[in-house]
C-alpha cells in the first residue's frame, strides 16, 4: 500500500508540473483518430502499422497512439516496448515526455509498481530540477519581454 500511495503522489506532482500543451496538431489520417475514439484499438494498431513508412504523417504521434492502444488492450508489455521505442527513435519529440508517463501507467497496469515508481521518479526529478526551473523562468521572461517591449 505504501508503494501505491508514493506512486500516486509522484504521479500527481509530475502531472501538475508537466507542460501539456502541444505546439501543432499532429498530421495523421482522421481514420486513426476515429478508431481510437471508437475504442477499436486492434484496428487502429493495424492502420498505424500500415502507415509506418509514410513520411506525410507524424510518426512520433502514431507511435504514441500505438502504445496507448496496446495499453487500452491491456497488452502492457507491448505498450512499454512501443513507448520505449518512441523515446529512442524520437528523443526530442513533443510526445516523448507523454510516452514516458504513459509507460509508467503501463508498468502499473501490469502490476510492476517498482518500475512505475522509477519511471515517475525520473520524470519528477527532471520536472523539479534547476534546469527545468530555469527553462520555465526563461519562458516567463520571454513573455514579459514581449509584453513590455512590443514590436
Amino acid at each position: 500500500m505504501a508503494h501505491s500511495k508514493r506512486l500516486l503522489l509522484i504521479l500527481l506532482v509530475s502531472l501538475l508540473a508537466t507542460e501539456w500543451s502541444v505546439a501543432a496538431t499532429p498530421r495523421v489520417p482522421e481514420e486513426v483518430g476515429k478508431l481510437m475514439k471508437d475504442r477499436q484499438y486492434t484496428e487502429a494498431i493495424a492502420l498505424i502499422d500500415k502507415l509506418a513508412n509514410d513520411q506525410e504523417v507524424d510518426q512520433d504521434y502514431l507511435s504514441y497512439l500505438k502504445g496507448r492502444a496496446f495499453h487500452y488492450l491491456k497488452k502492457y508489455d507491448e505498450a512499454v516496448a512501443e513507448f520505449e521505442a518512441l523515446n529512442k527513435t524520437f528523443p526530442d519529440s513533443q510526445w516523448a515526455r507523454r510516452a514516458r508517463f504513459a509507460k509508467g501507467l503501463s508498468f502499473a497496469g501490469r502490476g510492476d509498481y517498482q518500475a512505475a515508481e522509477e519511471t515517475y521518479r525520473a520524470e519528477a526529478t527532471y520536472l523539479l530540477s534547476m534546469d527545468r526551473k530555469q527553462e520555465v523562468a526563461d519562458i516567463y521572461q520571454e513573455f514579459a519581454k514581449a509584453f513590455f517591449e512590443p514590436d
